[in-house]
């Protein structure tokens, strides 16, 4: 597919304009441990201390996901971990949190994208978030996933938008052990994230001082 290449170049682009570097850690990965250690520090420090619960780490047991799943990390030219993003084939964490609400059974071929985090802020967070998406996607692809799926606050639903990611309910779903939190079931077929994918990308080289032409070399 033309929009992969494209997304490929957008994301090398990426890399040599900004410094950031992405990486699919897998579920041995020796890295893992400090990565956890800092998504930890952050859900408790952000008002999401919910996301290291008992009930979510039993959920994660229960799944497999620590063995199924992989972790795109961004890092910037110093190491610093700025942006992370969970990438797991079925069957998928939301599924059981929004059991009632979103029958995912049509959506067996897909991929979710979950816990997806950025730190620092503005154009950087931009790119790190763009950057650790379109590396998701990439991986998705490899891996011949049919679409994408992700369960999103609505905040984090307008990210996934830009990937073609559109909720498939009217209206929000409260998630109890999320402390009854308001969220979106998101799919996407792959072929809508592709094109999505390049759109957004295309608007970013245009709109992104950083990664103007005349900044890569």
């Amino acid at each position: 597919m033309w929009q992969l290449e494209s997304i490929a170049e957008f994301l090398d682009t990426v890399a040599r304009s900004s410094g950031l570097h992405a990486a699919v850690l897998e579920p041995d990965a020796k890295e893992l441990g400090e990565v956890n250690d800092q998504l930890a520090g952050f859900y408790a420090s952000s008002g999401r201390g919910y996301l290291n619960s008992p009930e979510h780490q039993a959920l994660d047991v229960l799944l497999g996901l620590g063995r199924r799943s992989r972790i795109v990390t961004v890092r910037d030219r110093t190491g610093r971990l700025v942006s992370t993003v969970r990438v797991t084939p079925h069957p998928f964490e939301s599924e059981n949190l929004v059991t009632h609400e979103a029958d995912v059974g049509p959506f067996c071929g897909h991929f979710e994208l979950s816990r997806l985090v950025s730190w620092h802020g503005d154009e950087f967070r931009t790119l790190s978030s763009a950057l650790a998406l379109g590396t998701a996607l990439l991986h998705a692809c490899s891996a011949e996933a049919l679409g994408l799926v992700a369960l999103a606050r609505t905040p984090q639903r307008r990210v996934f938008a830009k990937f073609g990611l559109r909720p498939i309910h009217p209206s929000p779903v409260r998630v109890p052990i999320r402390e009854n939190g308001e969220y979106w079931f998101l799919e996407a077929p792959i072929a809508s994230v592709l094109g999505a994918a390049h759109t957004y990308t295309e608007q970013l080289l245009n709109a992104v001082p950083l990664l103007a032409p005349s900044s890569t070399f």
